[in-house]
């Protein structure tokens, strides 16, 4: 992988959403290493992206069903990148760029 760093990639694992006003906040559970910094991944699902939505799995009420849960649920999520992870500008945080919703997909944790 290290021979193709600016290939497109899938990226999955174990994850949580979390709501944030009108956005929301994904987290991985592993970390991963940009350049020097090591920490858990995140990416932004932003209002533009979901109010334009055709899927129900990217719904505004099933992102709040999955993200409001008692306990909070994991998931089993996977991403598209068409650019791999970056250092945030603003802290020590890699960030994934989503452009699209078709790009985002995930399964309960657990497969239930």
């Amino acid at each position: 992988m290290s021979e193709y760093p600016d290939e497109p990639r899938v990226y999955f694992g174990k994850a949580w959403l979390n709501r944030k006003n009108d956005y929301y906040l994904v987290r991985f559970d592993s970390k991963m290493q940009a350049g020097k910094i090591k920490c858990k991944p995140t990416f932004f699902i932003p209002a533009r992206l979901i109010d334009r939505s055709d899927y129900r799995r990217t719904s505004r009420e099933k992102l709040d069903e999955i993200a409001m849960a008692t306990p909070a649920k994991p998931l089993y999520l996977f991403i598209f990148s068409e650019l791999p992870p970056v250092k945030s500008n603003i802290g020590d945080y890699i960030n994934f760029k989503l452009d699209d919703l078709t790009y985002l997909y995930y399964l309960p944790w657990g497969g239930k």
